[in-house]
């Protein structure tokens, strides 16, 4: 890694290093490294200013399909039990469950007991 550095501070490049704890071994040279005129970077919004990516905000369900987002939604004014999602969504329970699952899995919401769904993101 220090030659990797060397070489792109030959090379007018520059470098960034991510700080750690003193006394952990692992982290010993990115200290030595800052304190040596490597930029600190502690946050991905340094690596955007490198590389002068404009950072966008995106709403949390930009990533879903229309079918996730009308469920997400319906849950997402409130807890939620199966049956007032299906009203609300006007989707069928053979339609609605492997919705309910990947929303699960993908951390958007928490299944509850009796069968309620809330968001988390």
């Amino acid at each position: 890694a220090r030659h990797t550095a060397l070489y792109a501070a030959e090379y007018g490049r520059q470098v960034y290093a991510f700080p750690y704890s003193i006394g952990i071994a692992s982290g010993e040279l990115n200290n030595e490294l800052i304190k040596e005129g490597c930029l600190l970077c502690d946050s991905v919004d340094d690596i955007f200013e490198l590389l002068k990516i404009e950072k966008t905000e995106t709403s949390e369900d930009e990533a879903l399909s229309d079918d996730e987002k009308a469920v997400f939604i319906a849950i997402k004014e409130g807890r939620a039990d199966v049956k007032e999602i299906i009203e609300k969504t006007g989707k069928k329970m053979n339609e609605l469950a492997p919705i309910l699952s990947l929303l699960e899995i993908e951390g958007y919401i928490v299944k509850l007991a009796g069968n309620k769904f809330k968001t988390v993101k």
